[in-house]
């Protein structure tokens, strides 16, 4: 039996600026045999399990109930079959249905002769599991993206994420709020990112900027003249850029400095 543990790569954290967690993690895939282990908020505790099995000529692969987040869920379409969720289906309390990870396993897909007799997961290209799961006493909600083979328990993890508001929905694949104080960050274009020295902006009138680290802590900051900032003095690592406008609307946004 093959054990792979996916725990938290984080590219965009702190609290201070996002509500949403995002880990990037190595593409992982398998197949015949296997147990996933997933710690969603990257506290060394397995959040979710998915397992696979290779028997004979059937093949098969499911979220584990029981051993692994007990008092975790995710979102079925039917009774024990995992719901296949498309970018932007919401995930969250008003989501349907909720299934209790306490004893019973809920089913991705299963094949007998390469042929499917039950779930909905075969053949799939980047689609999302929706998740909820606690960290501590807090209910948080989270997804996790996957690609399916075909006719078989093929299986590769991508990326997951999660909302660090307790209670609060998140979309399936987002990785950051997507406005802050009115600036809408889809009217921004940002580019290069990853950078390493000018970072250029267009399609907003930006009065000053200030740059922090993940850990909040203010690195730079300073009026914008022309459409671009210099950060070729700034070290290489993960940061967030806030930009003000002409109006005093904020946006924040993650880079990666090279």
């Amino acid at each position: 039996m093959k054990k792979i543990l996916l725990f938290a790569a984080v590219l965009a954290t702190g609290n201070l600026f996002s509500q949403i967690i995002y880990n990037d993690i190595v593409d992982s895939t398998y197949s015949g045999n296997y147990d996933a282990y997933i710690d969603i908020d990257g506290d060394m505790t397995d959040d979710f399990l998915i397992h696979g099995e290779n028997v004979a000529t059937t093949s098969f692969n499911f979220v584990e109930g029981g051993n692994v987040g007990s008092t975790n869920q995710v979102l079925e379409q039917q009774s024990l079959s995992v719901k296949v969720l498309s970018a932007n289906d919401v995930i969250g309390s008003n989501s349907s249905l909720w299934f209790t990870l306490s004893s019973s396993n809920t089913t991705m897909t299963s094949f007998n002769n390469g042929t499917p007799i039950a779930g909905l997961w075969d053949n799939q290209t980047d689609k999302y599991l929706g998740v909820h799961f606690y960290i501590g006493a807090t209910q948080h909600y989270g997804w996790i993206r996957v690609s399916t083979g075909s006719q078989d328990n093929t299986l590769t993890i991508k990326d997951f994420a999660y909302n660090t508001t307790a209670g609060d929905s998140i979309l399936a694949g987002q990785t950051v709020i997507t406005s802050v104080d009115g600036l809408e960050k889809n009217t921004i274009k940002l580019y290069p990112n990853p950078v390493t020295n000018q970072l250029f902006v267009e399609n907003v009138a930006v009065k000053n900027y200030t740059l922090f680290n993940i850990g909040g802590q203010l690195i730079t900051s300073g009026q914008f003249n022309g459409n671009s900032i210099d950060l070729s003095s700034v070290d290489a690592g993960i940061y967030f850029v806030e930009l003000v406008d002409e109006n005093n609307n904020k946006t924040r946004s993650k880079i990666i400095i090279e």
